[in-house]
């Protein structure tokens, strides 16, 4: 049974949102939400692993486990250099202790059973081992839910930065903190957008803009919705682009947008201090409507590729004139030479241009099963051109019919398709990146050979 390559999973145990993604000392560290008891979802803590390229990952365990009075929620890790919690030690190195900020979700028996909290953890030794602080909670607004935190320095200020999620008001807190420890929410974002379902996992990042050069950035808050979602409405990362005045963030357009259309991206997030100006995300490749239905499979779930998120105008020579002309154009990070050899398949990549105007079929065939294929068509619907990403005959049996058709609309205007397929996901970017889908395909189905 081939295994996937260059998505991570940790295979038979349970995961979800990817957590605390973070660079230190040309190390990319991705933390996760991970039950290391079962394939199913519970007892959850944080998982690790990482990576030098971002394309293979290596294992390295779970450092935050749930506690009998607490699962340990999505969040965030960031380097302390400057010693602002005061947790530095003398062997923590030029980037500081790592300090995990995250969300305590109190079990039954807890004194604060039934609400979230956030919390602070800290880390020696590379983020192997995790030790709470003693100080918990840090943030505690009595609510059943208030998750996700995202925490960046903000230089400027001189201070940290949170996003925090209200899921059911469907807005976004921003919160600014001196120490990491103490904390004053300092304005609200939302409900706007995709109001459908709670709103999760928030990140406010400064991304760059495409061919700007110097400081060119514009400020971009990724919301994950959980229901609501493009394709048949389920899980998926919307996003606003906007300006952030270092206390309130508005959006500059009303319109929904989104990062992926597809029925598998959800929860993704971008790393902390990435090199050169880069925002780089992750996402996990599932979804809250059959996740947990998918146990029969040799794995549950997977992690998106990273992509390299920047902002380009939506038609290709337009004239910015303001945020509000600006759209997320999502590059995959691909293997960079020849994947292992041996029993481990290839990351099968391929490229095709489609015509303005015209109309083009496409199929990805799994290797050794004709019965097994991916269908991608450009074609027309009401007059307008649009891209089907269709795997009726490649799904996991789990996955209701409703789900296995996905349907974006593209311009009338050459376009690009990049199709990368490894074991148990496909990822389709077009036009240069300003759509992109991803797709859960079964386990059994290497697809490979492209023919249209």
């Amino acid at each position: 049974m081939p295994w996937p390559v260059a998505h991570f999973t940790t295979g038979r145990t349970w995961m979800n949102d990817p957590n605390g993604l973070v660079h230190r000392d040309g190390v990319w560290h991705l933390f996760l939400q991970h039950n290391p008891h079962g394939d199913d979802w519970g007892s959850i803590g944080w998982g690790h692993a990482t990576s030098r390229d971002l394309v293979t990952w290596r294992w390295e365990g779970h450092p935050l486990p749930a506690t009998a009075d607490a699962m340990a929620f999505s969040g965030c890790v960031v380097s302390d250099p400057l010693d602002t919690a005061g947790f530095a030690r003398d062997d923590d190195g030029p980037c500081g202790p790592m300090v995990a900020v995250f969300t305590s979700h109190h079990e039954p028996g807890s004194p604060r059973a039934g609400t979230e909290t956030q919390s602070l953890a800290v880390s020696h030794d590379e983020g192997r081992t995790f030790t709470r602080w003693s100080g918990n909670p840090v943030i505690d607004v009595g609510r059943q839910d208030s998750r996700d935190p995202q925490v960046r320095w903000d230089a400027d200020a001189g201070h940290w930065r949170m996003a925090l999620a209200d899921p059911r008001g469907r807005r976004v807190e921003l919160w600014t903190s001196p120490d990491l420890r103490t904390w004053e929410m300092v304005s609200t974002f939302g409900p706007q957008g995709s109001v459908e379902g709670q709103w999760e996992c928030p990140d406010l990042v400064r991304m760059p803009v495409a061919g700007a050069g110097g400081d060119g950035t514009a400020w971009v808050l990724l919301v994950n919705v959980d229901r609501g979602g493009p394709a048949g409405g389920g899980s998926a990362t919307q996003y606003m682009v906007g300006d952030f005045d270092g206390t309130t963030f508005t959006a500059a357009h009303d319109e929904v947008r989104w990062l992926d259309h597809g029925h598998d991206h959800y929860a993704a997030v971008t790393f902390a201090d990435a090199p050169g100006g880069r925002a780089v995300s992750l996402g996990w490749a599932g979804s809250w409507l059959y996740a947990r239905d998918l146990r029969d499979e040799p794995w549950g779930a997977t992690m998106t590729l990273a992509r390299d998120l920047e902002l380009v105008p939506a038609d290709p020579g337009s004239e910015v004139r303001s945020p509000a002309d600006l759209v997320v154009r999502s590059t995959p990070v691909l293997p960079a030479g020849p994947l292992p050899a041996g029993p481990l398949p290839g990351v099968a990549v391929h490229r095709v241009d489609v015509a303005a105007g015209s109309a083009r079929e496409l199929a990805l065939h799994a290797a050794g099963d004709p019965a097994l294929r991916l269908e991608l068509r450009v074609e027309r619907d009401a007059g307008q051109r649009v891209l089907v990403v269709d795997r009726a005959r490649c799904s996991p049996a789990a996955i209701p019919p409703a789900y296995h058709r996905t349907v974006v609309a593209l311009p009338d205007r050459d376009v690009d398709l990049l199709v990368v397929a490894d074991a148990g996901l496909v990822e389709v970017f077009a036009d240069e990146g300003r759509v992109a889908v991803t797709e859960q395909v079964t386990r059994r189905a290497v697809l490979s050979e492209l023919a249209g």
